[in-house]
């Protein structure tokens, strides 16, 4: 019986160590278990992070913020440009800014110019330097309009360097009686 009892009792020493060596198992376990729910949590955070940011790279891009201050721009922009070119141009001149145009089945962000003069519509690209050089001026003198008006200012000083080269004398001397208006 003592030998069967030694036994025995060498028998729980060992199931004893067995089970400290599991009980510290465990621990490391639960302790991995936490540190992978921790992690869950930060991965699920980042997620939210991230779609945070990718709304705001979509309201801040081209697509979002932008093309609306643009479209609310672009008539005011265009009745101020119209009205100088009605007074530098020789013939009836008229522009159009589109900023939508379909490719395929969808629709792509753009600025274009189309022309109208004399009643025949042209692209701004196709018409000759002079002519593109008065709606370029118009358009500049037509944003710096704009932006001073939203500002709540008037402009009080213009500044126009070497704008007599491309333009001929009936523009030129509209262009001055105008301006000042």
């Amino acid at each position: 019986i003592e030998e069967k009892n030694k036994d025995l009792l060498k028998a729980i020493n060992i199931k004893n160590i067995e089970l400290g060596a599991l009980l510290k198992e465990s621990e490391f376990l639960s302790y991995r278990m936490s540190l992978l729910n921790e992690a869950t949590l930060g991965f699920a955070e980042a997620g939210k992070e991230k779609a945070s940011y990718e709304q705001l790279i979509r309201f801040f891009g081209k697509e979002g913020i932008q093309a609306v201050f643009i479209e609310s721009v672009v008539d005011e922009l265009e009745q101020y440009a119209n009205a100088t070119l009605s007074y530098i141009c020789n013939e009836p001149t008229v522009i159009k800014l589109r900023t939508q145009k379909k490719t395929g089945d969808s629709w792509q962000e753009t600025l274009e110019i189309d022309v109208i003069m004399n009643g025949f519509s042209q692209t701004f690209e196709s018409l000759g330097g002079g002519e593109r050089f008065r709606i370029s001026l118009a358009l500049r003198i037509g944003l710096s309009e704009v932006l001073v008006k939203r500002a709540g200012g008037e402009i009080k000083l213009l500044l126009l360097d070497e704008i007599d080269s491309p333009l001929d004398a009936y523009g030129l001397n509209n262009l001055f009686e105008n301006i000042v208006r």
